[in-house]
């Protein structure tokens, strides 16, 4: 008896999954040596949800077909949704000794040794993926979180650089691949809100001026305008929605691309001042507890206004779901080798704060004048450095626009989601722990350094119009929220 594919699947498009499943299984029983029909049982299984059967239905294939390597690999994908770590990876591992060029299992076992930090056997699977398919964007941006991870801060750029290029790339078909921040945007090429369109025709505008992008881009800058229009109508300046048809024509090729890099603090070797006295920096952490602390003149003249430029003149503000404000992140975009220098420079004039706490994350958010900045959160690392770029003189009120640092840490019980975005959880906390805070005005080149545990937001904002004058904000995050979900 043949499996009768075009009866299955019909049954799967009219949703009878439950038909599906009982033809698959008498199938099965009269020909139980047949691997298309259990390969066949599995699949509807899967659709069913029930992957503890699928698991045993695609053992059958193996069990029949041992060099099968696609039964293994989703034999190895129903293990993972089960969380039975310990036999997807082995699954994943045959997969790789039957054919070691097997992307997806190479990504996949790769994922998992950097959950368990056994660091050498993830860079060394994914470098031999790396040569076999270099231009897999997964592969690369694994590797550089990777070697992030083990503190090759200059290696992992490049692999990042490489990932966002391969995605971003003006003209390049849009990729089913988004690593880092928007799983509920689904694709960062067809979703905008009012306050990112606003924000990416004034760096365009801006450009324009200094030269850096031709006049003729002026056109697509007229689409944007355009768009805009339609968005702050239909919801706002903050609402989400997807690009109309006719501004994907007009923008598609620039949307979220990598319109104009810039090449800014490639040159600046040793970034942080050193002038600064270290040590006295971390004695003010630890005797301001539950530690935080800021040092002013972090970084040398021409190392910020670089920096400075850098964000102003390069196109990597992808992220546009917050309050007001845009975001670029080092693993999608935002990777000049001076924020990794920077990130190391820090961990070495900090030692007693940092020597066991690699650089995690590092982002900039750009903030619109007219909204709000953000809410108050804790995040999940050890210790945060937060500074600032933005010129002084686009402050208008020289008592506020910085950080709020409240003297309470997040429960050790709470996990990211309630930290993070839980607001009536937050605020009821601390009204109960009621310690107190440090407010930190704004200062262009000044660091608030802090345990990543406080509760903290960002103050009141009144800053000057105009693009230059945007608040920017650099964040970088070292180690774990140890012993913490």
């Amino acid at each position: 008896m043949a499996v009768p594919q075009k009866q299955i699947q019909q049954l799967m498009k009219q949703g009878n999954i439950s038909r599906a499943v009982k033809l698959c299984r008498r199938i099965c029983r009269i020909k139980p040596g047949n691997p298309a029909a259990w390969e066949a049982l599995s699949s509807v299984q899967i659709a069913a949800g029930d992957f503890a059967a699928a698991a045993k239905s695609f053992q059958r294939v193996v069990d029949l077909q041992p060099d099968n390597c696609t039964a293994y690999y989703n034999l190895a994908i129903a293990c993972s949704r089960l969380e039975r770590s310990r036999e997807t990876m082995e699954h994943l591992q045959k997969v790789i000794e039957l054919d070691p060029h097997y992307t997806p299992a190479i990504v996949l076992l790769a994922e998992y040794y950097r959950g368990d930090r056994n660091y050498p056997e993830a860079i060394q699977l994914l470098r031999a993926g790396a040569a076999d398919n270099p231009d897999n964007i997964r592969i690369n941006w694994l590797l550089g979180l990777c070697l992030q991870d083990t503190g090759e801060l200059e290696p992992a750029a490049v692999f990042f650089s490489s990932a966002c290029h391969l995605m971003r790339s003006c003209g390049q078909q849009p990729h089913d691949f988004y690593p880092t921040h928007d799983p509920e945007l689904g694709d960062t090429f067809k979703y905008t809100s009012a306050h990112k369109l606003q924000h990416d025709i004034e760096q365009f505008e801006y450009l324009i001026r200094k030269g850096l992008l031709h006049a003729a881009f002026a056109e697509v800058v007229a689409g944007y305008r355009e768009e805009l229009a339609v968005h702050e109508k239909a919801s706002g300046p903050m609402g989400i929605g997807p690009l109309s048809l006719a501004a994907t024509a007009k923008i598609g090729d620039a949307y979220n691309r990598i319109v104009y890099k810039s090449s800014r603090g490639h040159d600046c070797d040793k970034p942080l001042n050193p002038a600064v006295d270290w040590q006295a920096v971390v004695a003010d952490y630890q005797r301001n507890q539950p530690g935080m602390t800021y040092v002013d003149e972090l970084l040398q003249p021409d190392a910020l206004q670089e920096l400075y430029e850098y964000c102003l003149e390069s196109t990597v503000w992808y992220d546009f779901r917050h309050d007001g404000y845009v975001g670029a992140y080092a693993n999608d975009g935002f990777d000049s080798p001076i924020l990794f220098r920077i990130a190391e420079g820090l961990r070495t004039a900090m030692p007693e704060l940092l020597r066991d706490h690699p650089v995690r994350y590092i982002w900039a958010y750009q903030y619109d004048q007219r909204l709000k900045g953000i809410g108050t959160h804790a995040d999940s690392a050890a210790v945060n450095v937060n500074f600032w770029v933005t010129p002084d003189d686009a402050n208008l009120d020289p008592d506020s626009g910085g950080l709020v640092v409240y003297r309470a840490e997040a429960p050790p019980d709470w996990d990211f989601d309630k930290y993070n975005n839980d607001v009536v959880a937050i605020q009821r906390f601390l009204e109960k722990e009621n310690d107190g805070s440090m407010r930190i005005p704004y200062r262009r080149n000044r660091a608030v350094i802090f345990n990543s545990d406080l509760f903290h937001k960002t103050d009141s904002l009144h800053f000057r119009d105009g693009f230059e004058n945007r608040r920017i904000n650099i964040t970088m995050l070292f180690g774990d929220r140890i012993g913490r979900n």
